[in-house]
């Protein structure tokens, strides 16, 4: 229907006034008034499959899956009302905005249901995560939690209609959308971010680490985050001031820190402390190769035909998100709820799951470098005490009857084995398993006495495996393992006596008049000289020191060996010299040790016996 001229002549004048942006909120309010009233601007009760996200609305970013399935809980929780709800639309503009859609909910992975274009008579601006909501119940989505309105892990519309009727009404026959802009620009414009503090350090971040101009990194980070996190989640500036600190050289471990990211806003499992962590020299080598591994799974992907289309497959970059959270979790030793990643040895073998999982989704082999550490099935299986942990399911035979033809599999496959100690939890009965046949386990008795249980007290839970107390060890002889007798006591009282009559020497020799008769030269070479002449044999020199080392090789370039009766064990003097550093500290200085090294015909001269 074609605008009359008096309408628009309205119009005009009151945009005309509100040109310069004076009273541009009212002027908009009243202009939408006046063609609400003359019938081109109107309320429309459209049902969730007509409407879908106006590319405008969030910058594009769209709505948040898990804020959605929350905002779920909390209506179902509180109720529905329908004066609560705010719903503002406009019409499509073209195909771009229908393909937008499109792109959206595809990227979204059906965790918001699914769209048909060809439907859609609006675009949200205001009640986008509420419309969602309605559509998730519409298409009975997969939702976790608020079981009283799921049936086998997915929304129930019939559930809904017997708990609360206005829910399920709202989500048969959709609310009333209108336009709004007033409320919208208020909305838009007194709005203050929580980020401020962090600001600078998101800004570091999205220069250093986005990717360049092509910011594929910080593109792959944000849908993943926008699908998996709360978008009132936020990490503080200090997560930011670490997470974008530099490391010393030129691998900055880009992909690493953007599984940090990841872990933070999805697990909520780091924070600054691991950010910190990531750079410390104890941690380096494995964080960068960690990040070596990320970047080859994609290379792995990338290799192959069409490899760039595949790897923007949206379950292929779930795929590497996740195992990007992994590795770092498991690099930086932090606990991940409802995932064992302890139970891998090596990184390669975390490494190596993950492309078993990608082959599965791409249906092609991408020859993995990390098969020779494939995680055996003894290694990942968990060490329990406890028989009722999940483990490895085993093919049963069934007979025509539908009864298990060898009950034995089944006592196997809660696991119980043959040479097991089990304790019964009813009496604290003990035995060890012999053997399982027809039906029954054949126990040994702490007596020796064999016995036979039925196998349905252990399927029943009845029986736990345990570790009996290892019988005690009892010595009759002491005199065979007395201290004097052995090797190393003798050895070190050999030591003690050597020290004491290396002190004795000293004590003897220190007088020696000839010692007053040397010069001790430090510098540029240490070395001993004597100032006047000293008659052959009369000048004594202990090689005393501070430490006496043993073994059985003596070093090289030994000196001062001391012969011992322990002919094969070798026991020397230590050099040792301590020059003063300042006026009135100790020195310790003896010119034993800076008399030259003489042939080892003549050295024996040296060596003094006990």
């Amino acid at each position: 229907m074609a605008i009359q001229g008096e309408v628009v002549q309205q119009c005009t004048v009151l945009l005309a006034g509100a040109q310069d942006g004076d009273r541009l909120v009212k002027t908009v309010h009243e202009v939408l008034n006046i063609l609400e009233r003359h019938g081109h601007v109107y309320s429309l009760q459209l049902k969730p499959s007509m409407v879908g996200i106006s590319p405008l609305n969030r910058d594009g970013s769209g709505v948040n899956p898990v804020d959605v399935h929350e905002l779920l809980s909390d209506i179902a929780t509180a109720g529905w009302l329908d004066t609560r709800v705010t719903a503002i639309a406009v019409e499509p503009c073209g195909e771009e905005d229908l393909n937008w859609n499109s792109e959206y909910f595809k990227r979204t992975g059906g965790l918001i249901g699914t769209v048909d274009t060809s439907q859609l008579k609006a675009l949200s601006l205001a009640g986008s995560h509420t419309n969602c909501v309605l559509r998730c119940f519409l298409q009975e989505v997969a939702h976790t939690g608020d079981e009283a309105l799921c049936h086998n892990g997915r929304l129930s519309l019939e559930l809904l209609s017997k708990r609360d009727q206005s829910f399920h009404r709202a989500v048969i026959d959709g609310v009333p959308w209108k336009p709004d802009f007033a409320m919208i620009k208020k909305k838009a414009t007194t709005g203050k971010t929580v980020h401020l503090k962090a600001l600078p350090f998101l800004y570091q971040f999205a220069l250093k680490a986005a990717g360049g101009r092509d910011p594929f990194l910080l593109n792959e980070t944000e849908s993943f985050v926008r699908l998996h996190s709360p978008s009132t989640r936020s990490l503080g500036h200090e997560f930011w001031e670490k997470v974008v600190a530099d490391a010393k050289g030129a691998n900055q471990v880009v992909r690493f820190r953007h599984a940090m990211v990841k872990l933070a806003y999805c697990k909520e499992a780091v924070g600054p402390s691991e950010c910190k962590k990531m750079l410390h020299k104890d941690s380096w080598s494995s964080v960068k190769e960690a990040d070596s591994i990320m970047n080859t799974w994609r290379k792995l992907v990338t290799a192959l035909p069409n490899g760039q289309e595949l790897l923007m497959i949206p379950e292929v970059q779930t795929c590497m998100s996740y195992g990007d959270m992994s590795m770092a979790a498991y690099t930086l030793n932090v606990t991940l709820p409802g995932e064992d990643i302890k139970k891998y040895k090596t990184c390669q073998s975390l490494a190596h799951d993950l492309v078993l999982i990608l082959e599965g989704i791409l249906n092609q082999d991408l020859q993995s470098p990390w098969s020779a550490h494939q995680l055996t099935e003894s290694q990942g299986s968990s060490q329990s005490k406890d028989v009722g942990s999940q483990r490895p399911a085993i093919m049963r035979e069934l007979s025509s009857d539908g009864s298990v033809k060898d009950s034995a599999l089944m006592l196997k496959e809660a696991g119980f084995a043959v040479g097991q100690h089990v304790r019964r939890k009813a009496d604290q009965e003990t035995g060890m398993l012999m053997a399982m046949e027809q039906g029954r386990v054949k126990l040994k008795q702490p007596s020796g006495s064999i016995v036979r249980v039925s196998i349905d007290s252990f399927l029943a839970g009845h029986w736990q495996v345990f570790t009996p107390k290892p019988e005690p060890q009892t010595v009759e002889d002491l005199s065979l393992y007395s201290p004097a007798n052995f090797p190393e006591y003798e050895r070190q009282m050999l030591l003690a006596c050597l020290y004491m009559d290396m002190h004795e020497l000293m004590q003897k020799h220190e007088t020696n008049p000839m010692l007053q008769k040397l010069k001790v030269t430090l510098k540029p070479r240490k070395s001993v000289e004597a100032t006047a002449f000293i008659p052959r044999n009369k000048l004594i020199m202990v090689p005393v020191g501070l430490s006496i080392k043993h073994g059985q090789k003596k070093p090289e370039d030994t000196i001062f060996e001391i012969i011992t009766p322990m002919s094969d064990y070798f026991f020397w003097i230590v050099s040792f010299i301590q020059i003063p550093k300042a006026e009135g500290d100790a020195g310790f200085i003896n010119p034993a040790f800076l008399v030259q090294p003489l042939p080892r015909v003549i050295l024996g001269i040296a060596s003094f016996r006990m």
